[in-house]
């Protein structure tokens, strides 16, 4: 195969990154999600479950609170969902479903 490369004048990084990026099961392009799919849910540490609708209308309610019209980011909303409900939720979560639910603030 070298030899082939050599006389075609194509390098072989190219030749071997084509043929690896076509034999992938999930290209880029394909339009389906790479990662692990998401539960749906969200386990306390006491081992109950609550369901990410419950966490969202949680979210909603903080954000028509008054201190939360101007600020208050995934940080101090993590806080009080910690505080209020007892629920220890990752902030990468509570950011996905605040974007998912359109409640982000403008920066």
């Amino acid at each position: 195969m070298t030899e082939v490369l050599t006389f075609a004048g194509v390098p072989r990084a190219t030749w071997y990154a084509k043929v690896n990026s076509s034999s992938a099961p999930l290209a880029p392009m394909s339009g389906m999600k790479r990662g692990r799919p998401i539960p749906g849910y969200t386990e306390n540490r006491d081992g109950t479950l609550v369901p990410d609708q419950t966490i969202v209308a949680w979210l909603k309610e903080y954000r028509e609170r008054v201190e939360f019209h101007n600020g208050g980011g995934v940080a101090k909303l993590r806080h009080y969902l910690r505080r209020d409900h007892g629920a220890y939720i990752n902030r990468k979560k509570i950011y996905r479903l605040c974007r998912e639910n359109e409640l982000l603030l403008k920066r």
